[in-house]
């Protein structure tokens, strides 16, 4: 994986690499290779998904509230948090999950299970925004009243809850497209 080889490569140049306010950091003590930074640029997602996965095999188990209520400790469920079959194993128990004893209709089950697996990937891997900073219009929060969300975020908080919802499209699609990457795509809507 080339993600790991230039981490890797940068550690044993001397520099630090993380991720801060969902940004790539590399800091030295002194002018790192051109060509390693050059590769980095290159893979940045890659390496930031990388350096995740570690974070995240090193942190608490991981919790998900499902839809249902209950929580559920995701860290044995998804096994590597890049790994496409194992997102598309996750996907499909949680459908199991939410099918099972007729609860549900399967294309209900299919949206619910699409819902948590948004919400997982908003989790792991959605931009993070610096404090000060208005997530839906990108403008500063200043004196304004604000709304500070579950995952951080600010937003300015009025009575049209404007930012809010723009900050909610933002952070939905950028989920269903590192999704699609992973090869899961929306559940179709079913006609009844």
């Amino acid at each position: 994986m080339i993600a790991l080889r230039l981490i890797e490569e940068a550690r044993a140049a001397g520099c630090s690499i993380e991720i801060e306010d969902g940004d790539l950091v590399v800091e030295a003590d002194h002018d790192p290779p051109a060509e390693l930074i050059a590769l980095l640029r290159q893979h940045k997602a890659e390496v930031m998904a990388t350096l995740m996965s570690s974070a995240v095999a090193q942190a608490e188990p991981s919790k998900l509230t499902c839809a249902d209520g209950a929580e559920e400790d995701l860290r044995p469920k998804i096994e590597s948090v890049t790994n496409p079959k194992s997102w598309r194993n996750f996907y499909a128990e949680r459908i199991a999950h939410h099918d099972l004893g007729g609860r549900r209709l399967r294309a209900d089950a299919e949206r619910v299970a699409y819902g948590e697996c948004v919400a997982r990937w908003h989790q792991l891997f959605g931009t993070r925004w610096p404090p000060w900073q208005c997530v839906g219009c990108e403008d500063p929060i200043g004196g304004k009243a604000a709304l500070t969300l579950s995952d951080g975020a600010r937003v300015h908080f009025d009575d049209k809850l404007s930012c809010l919802f723009r900050y909610g499209e933002r952070w939905r699609g950028e989920a269903v497209a590192g999704l699609r990457k992973l090869a899961i795509d929306q559940p179709r809507e079913h006609e009844d």
